[in-house]
């Protein structure tokens, strides 16, 4: 066993973090997104 064999499921486990993280940021961010756009149409339908 090799010494990146000992380090595989701990890569592993950060990379699905790290996925988990940036799928959350993406959601973050698209419902951001899609709230300023609401804002900005309702702006919009007031002037």
């Amino acid at each position: 066993m090799s010494l990146l064999d000992a380090h595989i499921p701990q890569l592993i486990a950060s990379h699905t973090a790290f996925a988990a993280n940036a799928g959350l940021m993406r959601h973050t961010i698209s419902q951001a997104e899609q709230s300023a756009m609401s804002a900005q149409a309702f702006h919009q339908g007031e002037s």
